[in-house]
């Protein structure tokens, strides 16, 4: 059999020994075919390019190996491992359930399970088992659950949670991880040098980063890159989006969409790396260490971060991950994207309380921004004030026994409506006869008696009937 090509089938892990970044999954596996206590049915769950069905295939070669290690891990070198690596051993049945959903192939599996086989056990690997029909994995309940003694089944999911509840509960659960960059990193360093690839340090990271924590989709970006020579020269469209956000010009934002566009760049793309750039400024200033990038690119990083700041660090990612939502069922992914730029910024565009936040701390920053010179040679110029004392009181406020007074008179009225005001008239002068006998000027005189009209009784000389007169006082009886 010839050789493959893709260098992540070449590179496979073959052993248990081989495979990294999982070594609980890996610990419990090789233990249990240590001490012969293999569960009858396994299920593999992680993200693509973690080693689920790689970790499969190993244990159907450790189940059935020859002349297997005293730590339960297979040789690879004897026929039985030889067969499973070249894919014609007749001990492992592997399933795409992607392809083969329906009830009647699930049938034929479940009606080959009592036929035996050359070796101790026979694997069934089932690839992308939430993609079975919900008849074909009711029928597979009953086997699951009480499968033959020489029967182990393996299910792999990418996604555990559309597997029935059923299905789960009569399985042993093992969730595969993606790898750190640590371990990315070593994995292309040695391969690189098996494989006689020459790439500088700059190209390998890219490839790492472009992994994003999946063995299989870094090992293809860097066959990608190495057959390319390295990394093709790329038009700092990131820089310079990012560089436009930190000046507020939308229209440096447009002017940056618009050569990514030329560049090639998918809108789509071009998001998700501005979402990256902007999560490694946002981790440049709340965690430093977290910032996973070259020596020379982690100084421009935190450099934009102090000046973009880690609000808008924020209301950006925000903003940029909602349109890459949105671009799925936009008619024009483009323009999405560029309202989005230009909302972030241009913070008076948008009323999300984040952009109000946003402009409130810039309004902060305003007020503590420092004096220009002018104004701080004038105020350098003023005559200096005088601090109070506070253990003085100063000129002119009233004594400790004053506010005493003051406070008992507050205390006394407090809660009481305010009396009603009373006005004074001004008394009117004193007569020239009052003044000359010695009456009181401030007490206002006798009101002159009124002039009859010439009609009246008075005016004719006649006296007033009786009942205006008064009656004078009747005296006392005597005892």
């Amino acid at each position: 059999m010839a050789e493959p090509t893709s260098l992540y089938r070449r590179f496979r892990p073959q052993r248990f020994a081989e495979m990294r970044g999982q070594d609980f999954v890996v610990s419990a596996l090789r233990n249990a075919v240590r001490d012969g206590r293999e569960a009858h049915a396994y299920l593999f769950s992680g993200p693509r390019g973690t080693g689920k069905t790689t970790a499969a295939r190993i244990l159907a070669k450790a189940l059935n190996c020859t002349d297997r290690a005293p730590d339960g891990d297979c040789c690879d070198r004897c026929a039985s491992c030889v067969a499973i690596r070249e894919g014609g051993s007749l001990n492992v049945v592997e399933l795409d359930a992607a392809s083969n959903r329906g009830i009647d192939r699930v049938r034929e599996i479940i009606a080959g399970t009592v036929i035996g086989s050359p070796g101790q056990k026979k694997v069934y690997i089932f690839d992308e088992v939430h993609q079975l029909t919900p008849e074909a994995g009711t029928a597979l309940l009953k086997t699951l659950e009480e499968p033959p003694e020489h029967v182990v089944f393996v299910l792999a999911t990418t996604d555990p949670e559309k597997v029935a509840v059923p299905v789960r509960s009569r399985t042993q659960h093992f969730e595969f991880r993606l790898y750190d960059t640590q371990v990315l990193t070593g994995l292309v360093h040695d391969i690189v040098a098996s494989a006689g690839i020459e790439l500088d340090e700059r190209a390998l990271a890219a490839v790492v980063r472009d992994g994003r924590g999946s063995a299989r989709d870094t090992l293809s970006v860097l066959e990608q890159v190495a057959s390319a020579g390295g990394l093709r020269d790329e038009v700092p469209v990131v820089d310079d989006l990012v560089e436009a956000l930190i000046a507020r010009d939308a229209g440096a934002v447009l002017v940056a969409v618009a050569a990514g566009m030329r560049a090639g760049r998918d809108p789509r793309r071009l998001g998700s790396e501005l979402v990256e750039r902007l999560r490694l400024c946002f981790l440049s200033v709340l965690a430093p260490d977290l910032v996973d990038c070259l020596a020379d690119e982690r100084e421009r990083v935190a450099d934009q971060a102090k000046r973009l700041g880690p609000a808008a660090a924020t209301r950006a990612i925000e903003v940029v991950g909602e349109a890459l939502v949105d671009l799925r069922e936009s008619v024009d992914p483009r323009v999405t994207l560029e309202v989005a730029l230009v909302r972030v910024a241009r913070a008076d565009l948008d009323t999300s309380p984040a952009a109000l936040a946003e402009r409130l701390a810039l309004l902060g920053g305003a007020a503590r921004r420092p004096q220009p010179p002018a104004a701080a040679a004038a105020s350098e110029a003023a005559p200096p004030v005088a601090e109070p004392d506070p253990g003085r009181p100063a000129e002119g406020a009233p004594g400790p026994a004053a506010v005493r007074r003051t406070l008992g008179a507050l205390k006394g009225t407090a809660g009481r409506p305010p009396p009603p005001e009373r006005t004074h008239p001004a008394p009117p002068p004193a007569s020239p006869a009052a003044a000359q006998a010695g009456a009181d000027p401030r007490r206002p005189a006798a009101a002159p008696p009124p002039r009859p009209s010439p009609g009246s009784s008075t005016a004719a000389g006649r006296r007033p009937p009786a009942c205006s007169r008064p009656r004078p006082p009747r005296p006392r009886p005597r005892r």
